[in-house]
């Protein structure tokens, strides 16, 4: 069975990118435009990992994270931030449980790294 990826992303072009890198390996991708269709498509079919951005139109990346957050069912979903905004900065974000924060332009090879870093821990990912 496929792993379920939920994207959130108001750029198109990254939207599509992402969800193409993604599914020709394998995953199933769901990708959305904005916070709320994020949270509403989280709470309907809960994916094996979020993928957000921070700056979303109608509900931010951050409002997303704590809503699903404060859900104890949804507590061990793994996030995976992306933002222009800063590594640094960001994060800050990880007690709120953001488990790995990627700042953009992010190459579509980061992403799949960071996604299977996260959703297949080995030896060989750690690096």
């Amino acid at each position: 069975m496929k792993q379920r990826i939920l994207i959130a992303e108001d750029t198109e072009d990254l939207r599509e990118l992402y969800a193409f890198t993604l599914e020709m390996e394998g995953y199933e991708v769901q990708s959305v435009e904005d916070g709320q269709s994020a949270y509403e498509e989280f709470l309907r079919h809960p994916p094996a990992l979020l993928v957000t951005d921070l700056s979303l139109p109608r509900m931010d990346g951050f409002a997303v994270i704590q809503a699903i957050k404060q859900e104890p069912r949804f507590s061990a979903i793994p996030v995976i931030l992306v933002s222009a905004f800063g590594n640094g900065r960001l994060k800050q974000l990880k007690p709120l449980g953001v488990n790995l924060v990627l700042e953009k332009p992010i190459e579509p090879e980061t992403l799949l790294q960071a996604v299977e870093t996260i959703l297949h821990p080995s030896p060989a990912n750690l690096d």
